[in-house]
């Protein structure tokens, strides 16, 4: 799920709501956490295991916001991942909603002239489930859940600044990337920003993915642009993958008959 537009859009209060205690009010965030837990129910712990990390990504640098920078790698029979983030084991919501509202304190903000508390930077919160079965075997589910930084023009206050630039980056390469997917371009630029390697999995045809785009009404040029990147994101065609883990019983076997047929 991802929260694309310019700043004084709310993608703040989309994702992360107002009250939580009033149901009208809760944000994307706290509904996704109520419902993952309300379809497990009494499997977490027993045989589910869900966590959560809360990532950050600014000038360009992803950290964890519960441990140190961290670095993005890729292999072939992983994929993408993140090198050293700090995944914390969830028993309840009342558990991830607290990991969530501790890493949101932690966030940078700043006063600019669309708002008191504009966000510059991008945030992705992931929620792994894990199931085990008898036998083993493993499933694993990931949700990612990305705020992003404000797609504004270089004209404002805020993008005049360093900060601002180094945010617009982010927002750019994103741009890049949906582009070059929605032509169909041999080259996809991933490696420009952390953001899109973190994401290639979301956009890369293994995943379903739901782009949100938010309008400032103060803003028009940047609103229109929003709807344009919206409207290449909706010419995407995603088709996730059943990935299933064997248990080291099984690896074994797989390979011995494997190598008998050869």
């Amino acid at each position: 799920v991802i929260a694309y537009g310019t700043r004084g859009s709310c993608k703040r209060y989309v994702m992360r709501g107002g009250d939580p205690k009033v149901e009208e009010s809760k944000g994307v965030v706290v509904r996704a956490i109520e419902q993952i837990y309300e379809s497990l129910g009494d499997q977490v712990g027993a045989g589910v295991e869900v966590r959560a990390n809360f990532l950050n990504v600014n000038r360009n640098r992803m950290n964890d916001l519960f441990g140190d920078d961290v670095k993005i790698r890729e292999r072939r029979n992983l994929g993408v991942y993140v090198m050293d983030a700090i995944w914390k084991v969830c028993s309840s919501k009342e558990d991830m909603c607290a990991m969530w509202n501790e890493g949101s304190k932690r966030q940078l903000v700043r006063s600019t002239h669309m708002g008191t508390t504009s966000q510059w930077n991008d945030t992705i919160f992931r929620i792994s489930i894990k199931y085990t079965s008898k036998d083993g075997a493993n499933k694993v589910g990931m949700l990612t859940l990305v705020e992003m930084s404000g797609s504004d023009m270089q004209r404002s206050q805020f993008s005049s600044s360093t900060e601002g630039k180094l945010g617009l980056k982010s927002t750019l390469a994103v741009a890049n990337v949906i582009y070059a997917l929605s032509e169909s371009k041999k080259h996809i630029p991933y490696r420009d920003h952390q953001l899109t390697r973190l994401l290639k999995n979301a956009l890369a045809n293994n995943s379903h993915t739901c782009w949100i785009s938010c309008l400032n009404s103060c803003e028009s040029v940047e609103s229109l642009n929003t709807l344009k990147i919206g409207e290449m994101v909706g010419s995407l065609s995603n088709c996730p993958r059943k990935l299933e883990a064997l248990p080291f019983e099984g690896v074994i076997k797989a390979k011995k008959d494997q190598g008998s047929t050869s």
